[in-house]
Order: structure tokens, then sequence, then C-alpha cells
């Protein structure tokens, strides 16, 4: 019934932010915790769990597409959201309309986010991803300062730096220590 499904998900609300409160507990006062509600929270709602992970104290929030993150603000958020995926140039204008962290690993998404901060007037603030070796996107080590360096001369603020580990749960640790360095 929908009373039935209405009480799991509140349950399941409960329980998001009981986790978000352990994780602060955890992770410690000088911590944020960004809560990851990509694909529509992997089936628990993409707004309700992204409510209730803010209610909770997370100070960011992950998602995989600009449209999640387009659907998140017209709900009424305004915590940093950041793309965890790498977004398409054609995306640029929705990124900067509604003050999205685009992850950035090519000079092609770079360009068109500067046009369109420019053309908005607005600062767009972006995560360089840096390709350690997962093999799926970002720029190449050896590239990247380059690439950071034209962010910076085209007005964008670079907030972060990220990366994908391969097998950071795996028995072995050798490769991602080498990612990692």
């Amino acid at each position: 019934s929908t009373e039935s499904l209405r009480a799991w998900a509140e349950i399941d609300l409960k329980a998001i932010r009981a986790n978000v409160t352990l994780l602060l507990g955890f992770a410690g006062e000088q911590t944020g915790v960004l809560g990851v509600v990509k694909a529509d929270a992997y089936g628990h709602g993409l707004i309700p769990v992204a409510q209730a992970v803010v209610e909770a104290g997370a100070v960011w929030l992950g998602v995989a597409t600009a449209a999640e993150g387009v659907a998140l603000r017209e709900s009424g958020l305004t915590a940093p959201i950041a793309l965890l995926c790498a977004a398409l140039p054609q995306e640029a204008e929705e990124i900067v309309q509604y003050g999205l962290t685009a992850t950035v690993g090519d000079r092609a998404l770079l360009d068109a986010l500067a046009r369109e901060a420019e053309f908005q007037h607005k600062s767009v603030s972006l995560h360089l991803e840096i390709e350690t070796g997962m093999g799926r996107s970002g720029v190449l080590p050896e590239e990247a300062v380059a690439l950071w360096k034209t962010a910076v001369a085209q007005g964008l603020c670079v907030t972060g730096l990220t990366t994908h580990f391969a097998d950071a749960d795996g028995l072995e640790t050798d490769f991602t220590r080498e990612q990692a360095a």
C-alpha cells in the first residue's frame, strides 16, 4: 500500500541521516562529508535523500550528471554540488547557470565552461580530474599543471583535484598507492 511505502521511505531516510551523523562523528569537525546521491540516490529518491543528508550535516552533494544537479537546485537545495562524472561541453550552460562544480579532465569542457561563465557573467568552480590509472577520463599527470594554468588564465577557479582509484578495495594495495603518489 501507499502508506507502507511511505513508512519504508521514512525508515530509509532516518537510516541515511544516522549514517551521515555517524560519518561526521568518525571524520571529525574539520572534515566535510559529501553525500553521493547520483542515480536517484541509488534508487532511494534523489531529492528526499539529498535533503536528508544535508539536514544531517553533509556539506556537499555528489551527482553523476548536470541534470541531477539541476533537479537538486530546482528543489531549493543550495549546498555545493559536485558532478562526479565527466560532463559534456554542451552541458556548460546548465553547469554555470545552476552553480554546479564540474569535474574537468580535458580542454574541451574547460573552454566551454570559460565561454559560458563569461557569457553569463558568473564565476565557475571546478575540480581537475587526473588520470592515474583507471583509464576512463581525466588529464594525464604530466599535462595536469598546464590544464590548471589554462583554467586559471581563463578566470575559472580550481577548487579541487580528483582521481579514480582502479582497485582501492582490492587486497593488493601497490597500484592504489602508486595512483595516490
